[in-house]
């Protein structure tokens, strides 16, 4: 038997900061941009936030 490690790096930058943030996707594509969804629970109400086209990837977050 193999065994075979997959080590993934999380990029969505809020998850690590504000428990709220639950996750979702970031992304890039040429027709949309640096991307963000967002699934966010705070004050017992779920919201899903979707970023598209930041000026740069960092932005997505902060744009967020």
């Amino acid at each position: 038997m193999v065994t075979i490690n997959i080590f993934r790096v999380n990029t969505h930058r809020l998850l690590h900061k504000k428990e709220e943030y639950v996750g979702i996707k970031t992304g890039v594509t040429t027709t949309a941009g640096a991307c963000l969804a967002s699934y966010v629970h705070i004050n017992a109400r779920s919201f899903i936030i979707i970023v598209l086209n930041s000026k740069k990837l960092s932005m997505r977050f902060t744009d967020t």
